[in-house]
């Protein structure tokens, strides 16, 4: 199955549905650690010369896959959302001071934009080089590369959830208030889907051009590119993640009842994992259909598409990072027990 087109970026990961074309390591073979010295909540990113992006508290760092620090930037709030990375090696971070900054190769500032509130989205380009990125304040912001502002447009709610692309350049988001909206490239409001609770994590599009989002209200969404319901599957608990696709086309999405779940794009169940924790981080797919996953057990997980454990992986602290995979078959998440693990070899 083939990724759904979108803007050319400078990274491998992550990819626009969490499903990568690299195979990921099949034992918790731990290459190096490294302390950040503070919780790791942030998900890597992952630029295409394999330098790794990860947020926390404060700051974000550049390191290389060896495990060495390459820069770090501060910021003057907290950094929980990924990176993006442009083709030209410009780094596009949010942070709870309320800015998304764009950084040079190096960690130098090129520039900032300052919205009302928190960003914790992770910023998505577009075809022509606009920013999309969501704020606490309500608002999905368009900017140009350069940073000055295209559009806005406002939501009922926070807006927490990071953006996606559809195969036409629409922008799909969620927000707080509990619907999914559906945005032009020019900033015109499409249509909305109404999920009837709060929406915490993005949505991926599916190869049909079919959105899938998750709710607080225990449910996978799954909604056509006009706006309409294909189908709502009914979990175990709240979603407060973003799912991830197969190879098979299978959506996988985490919840807060411990459990892992597999659902197929008919809507159907074809495959539970469990954990011992809610699952708030968002799976990552390798291109065998090995599904990675961390818990709030303090474990990195990974399951065969059948449902057998490959192997799990035990941290010092909550796994809310979502895994990472590399072109070199590295899997890199972080912990609340402050470290960056890098995992394969």
């Amino acid at each position: 199955m083939s990724q759904m087109p979108q803007a050319t970026t400078g990274q491998h990961w992550p990819t626009p549905t969490r499903l990568s074309p690299f195979t990921g390591p099949r034992s918790a073979n731990v290459k190096w650690t490294l302390d950040l010295g503070d919780r790791v909540e942030a998900s890597p990113a992952i630029g295409a010369d394999g330098t790794v992006y990860v947020g926390n508290a404060h700051k974000l760092f550049a390191i290389t896959p060896e495990g060495t620090v390459k820069w770090e930037f501060e910021t003057k709030g907290n950094v929980s959302g990924n990176a993006t990375i442009a083709p030209d090696g410009t780094v596009y971070i949010g942070s709870c001071d309320n800015s998304l900054y764009a950084l040079t190769a190096d960690g130098q500032r090129k520039w900032s934009f300052a919205t009302g509130d928190f960003i914790l989205s992770r910023p998505v380009l577009g075809g022509d080089g606009t920013v999309y990125v969501g704020s606490r304040d309500k608002k999905l912001y368009a900017l140009a590369p350069d940073g000055q502002l295209k559009w806005a447009h406002e939501t009922g709610r926070w807006v927490d959830a990071g953006p996606c692309l559809g195969p036409c350049g629409t922008i799909y988001i969620g927000s707080k208030d509990g619907q999914l909206y559906a945005v032009s490239p020019s900033g015109e409001l499409k249509w909305t889907y109404e999920t009837g609770s709060k929406i915490w994590a993005a949505a991926i599009v599916g190869p049909d051009g079919t959105v899938y989002v998750g709710s607080t209200k225990q449910k996978l969404h799954a909604v056509r590119p006009d706006g309409r319901a294909a189908w709502a599957f009914q979990l175990g608990g709240e979603v407060k993640s973003a799912p991830a696709l197969a190879p098979d086309g299978r959506i996988y999405i985490g919840c807060s009842d411990k459990r892992l779940y597999g659902v197929s794009p008919e809507g159907t169940l074809k495959l539970i994992c469990d954990t011992t924790g809610p699952i708030n981080s968002k799976p990552a797919v390798d291109a065998e259909g090995v599904i990675y996953v961390g818990s709030d057990d303090g474990k990195l997980y990974a399951f065969k598409p059948n449902g057998d454990l490959v192997f799990s992986l035990e941290t010092d602290g909550k796994v809310e990072s979502s895994p990472a995979l590399g072109p070199d078959g590295t899997l890199y998440v972080g912990s609340y027990d402050k470290k960056l693990y890098a995992i394969g070899g």
